[in-house]
């Protein structure tokens, strides 16, 4: 029993990561009726998520970043012209090395966007680092699918 206590209360590393990136998509979907400062508030959670040289690249949707700024502006425009969205990501595959607290994750993202039929899915390759307590993301990008 002291045993799971423990494990719940210092999680591994990847059970770390994995938790971040469900709290990040937690984070980064938009729910109906979410107020001005709601959708600033949540804003700042996401960007909380990442260092401050945050790089990203998904291509299909043309989303570049290029600093946590940057990165802010476009999560505070996603959110003021969006009412509902939500994110997922599935198949969630995490390779640690301890020696130099980074870590690579290949994961599935998943946006499902109100008024539109289709759900939006990338292929992702996010790079992690962990420069004290937690995990941020430092890098994203998109993979082809299959590779």
């Amino acid at each position: 029993m002291v045993v799971l206590i423990i494990a719940w209360l210092w999680p591994n590393d990847e059970r770390a990561i994995r938790k971040s990136l469900a709290d990040l998509a937690r984070a980064a979907s938009i729910r109906s009726g979410e107020s001005a400062i709601g959708k600033i508030a949540n804003a700042n959670k996401v960007i909380e998520f990442f260092t401050q040289d945050i790089t990203m690249q998904i291509d299909g949707i043309n989303l570049h970043v290029n600093d946590r700024s940057d990165l802010r502006e476009k999560v505070l425009a996603t959110r003021s012209q969006l009412q509902r969205m939500e994110v997922q990501f599935e198949e969630v595959h995490v390779t640690i090395d301890p020696a130099t607290r980074q870590a690579l994750v290949y994961t599935v993202a998943l946006a499902t966007i109100e008024g539109q039929t289709n759900t939006l899915v990338r292929e992702l390759k996010v790079q992690l680092h962990k420069p004290e307590r937690y995990w941020l993301i430092s890098r994203i990008e998109s993979v082809v699918l299959g590779q």
